[in-house]
């Protein structure tokens, strides 16, 4: 039982708690390749770590910084800032490693403690709130690596340790591994984003087919930026492993469009080619056409062929258009809210901060609410962020962008954060917020900051961004692709929002000895 298993300190169970060091401009800092070095914010209070977010030193500098070396299975303990007793437990895959100083470096000793369990044993929510209310009163609170030595842990023998750490590590698993599928789906739709929207493959496709994949055949037909990215996509398409099948297919798929023109041309206008693909699919066409695959069909029959200039983009495919922000969408502010509206527990309200953390798929620490009936209140009179609307951060760091869940239900303050809440043409949620994460929106965003102490963008400057606007049918696709993986991913966030309150429910009760592991459900809905 909990009442028979031993209590001692953190000191007594493992063999080093140090902390790590920062590299110093002598030595050279940091670099854009080398030896993985976890900052603070890498860690986070789900106990994981976060490799996107390492950054690098030189092997040379990493050999100076012994004491920091880092090795599996050592536990990573945030220490100083405004969030202390963020976790994360080393992996093989990381190392080799190195930290800084505002992680401790903690190094169990497996003779004596299962690293996994001692992991969940600090993550724990009372581990947390007593640190946190335990540090020193300085203006950046932290806690010592003599308090973090002094804490208390209660052991029970290697066995159950092992044993609590399979059960909820295994729900941890889950929860990493619907959270490494959300990033695949979230990289699949920017990835199709940047090959339609911003590389123009499947234009760049037609129009090679048009001429038979013979460069040749372009020569004084395109200018040179447009020949070389002609070239560069006919190197990409010769890499494929089916480069034969995808050239026949479509080549088919261009005498399919030239034939199903009213009026022949040796070169078919691409405006006429789009706006008569959308008319009639060829997906009618396969029994005459069996060598078009079903790909090229349902996308590259909606793309033209050819391109045009636009004083504001450049080359875009032709027929597409540039839109002001404010033609494709209605931009508004959400209603005030004051200090004297916030209660303790309620309907979330969300700053710049909040948006910023849910837009990189993070979850939120909500510290604000506002009470039902006033959230009804602001409703009524000024709406409520819905799904398919946009908020993005309008002040400090600006332009993260962030497309509401179904599920959610938040108000938002005015003036951190902009809303687009409505849609005047074409519904394209999926296309604005990807367009937002990209480079160019990125530096249309930048150009319309205004102020110097802090920087901000307003609703009128963001109106008049010009935005590159596909054929309805392109955006239609688009949409219809994103919504799919996003319905995906909103079904790994509720799971993995139920699994870790199962584990929240479950780790102090197993680790108190409360409840013991044949009392606990492990079969495989819980897991999956």
């Amino acid at each position: 039982m909990g009442s028979n298993w031993k209590i001692v300190k953190l000191n007594e169970i493992t063999s080093k708690i140090t902390k790590g060091t920062t590299p110093s401009k002598k030595d050279g800092g940091f670099s854009d390749t080398g030896i993985n070095y976890i900052k603070a914010e890498a860690v986070s209070y789900e106990g994981r770590i976060d490799s996107s977010s390492f950054v690098f030193i030189t092997p040379e500098i990493h050999d100076k910084l012994k004491r920091s070396k880092l090795e599996k299975d050592d536990i990573l303990f945030s220490m100083a800032g405004a969030y202390l007793g963020k976790t994360g437990i080393v992996k093989a895959e990381y190392l080799p490693a190195n930290t800084n100083q505002a992680l401790a470096l903690i190094r169990p000793i497996k003779d004596l403690v299962v690293p996994n369990y001692l992991h969940l044993y600090l993550r724990q929510k009372s581990v947390v709130h007593f640190v946190n209310n335990a540090t020193s009163q300085s203006a950046q609170p932290n806690i010592n690596l003599q308090d973090i030595g002094n804490l208390k842990i209660r052991l029970p023998d290697l066995d159950t340790q092992k044993s609590i750490a399979k059960v909820l590590g295994d729900l941890d698993d889950k929860i990493e591994l619907n959270q490494k599928t959300n990033q695949t789906l979230e990289q699949m739709a920017q990835a199709l984003f940047k090959s339609w929207f911003v590389d123009f493959d499947p234009v760049f496709d037609n129009l090679l087919a048009s001429v038979d994949f013979n460069l040749d055949n372009l020569e004084g037909s395109l200018p040179n930026e447009l020949k070389q990215k002609a070239q560069r996509r006919l190197v990409a398409l010769n890499s494929l492993e089916n480069v034969a099948q995808c050239k026949v297919s479509l080549i088919a798929l261009a005498h399919e469009l030239q034939a199903q023109l009213p009026t022949k041309k040796a070169t078919p206008a691409a405006g006429q080619v789009s706006e008569k693909a959308d008319e009639t699919p060829v997906k009618a066409n396969f029994s005459a056409n069996p060598n078009i695959l079903v790909q090229h069909a349902n996308t590259h029959a909606h793309f033209p062929n050819e391109f045009e200039h636009n004083e504001q983009l450049g080359w875009i495919p032709k027929g597409w258009v540039s839109n002001y922000l404010d033609e494709l969408v209605e931009i508004a502010s959400s209603k005030r809210v004051f200090a004297k509206d916030y209660v303790e527990s309620g309907v979330p309200f969300y700053r710049g901060k909040e948006i910023t953390e849910l837009s990189l798929g993070r979850k939120v620490n909500t510290e604000i609410f506002i009470s039902e009936d006033k959230y009804q209140e602001l409703k009524l009179k000024a709406g409520a962020p819905k799904f398919g609307d946009i908020l993005i951060t309008s002040v400090g760091t600006i332009g993260n962008a962030y497309l509401v869940n179904k599920d959610d239900k938040f108000y938002f303050k005015d003036g951190n954060l902009t809303w687009i809440k409505g849609y005047k043409k074409t519904k394209i949620p999926h296309y604005l917020t990807e367009w937002l994460k990209s480079s160019r929106g990125k530096e249309s965003i930048e150009n319309i900051k205004i102020g110097t102490t802090q920087q901000a963008i307003t609703i009128k400057s963001l109106n008049k961004i010009k935005i590159l606007a596909p054929t309805t049918k392109v955006s239609e696709l688009f949409e219809s692709y994103c919504n799919s993986s996003y319905l995906k991913v909103i079904a790994n966030n509720n799971q993995s929002h139920n699994l870790a309150n199962t584990r929240d429910t479950l780790l102090p009760k197993l680790i108190s000895g409360e409840l013991q592991i044949p009392d606990v459900a492990t079969d495989e809905e819980v897991v999956d």
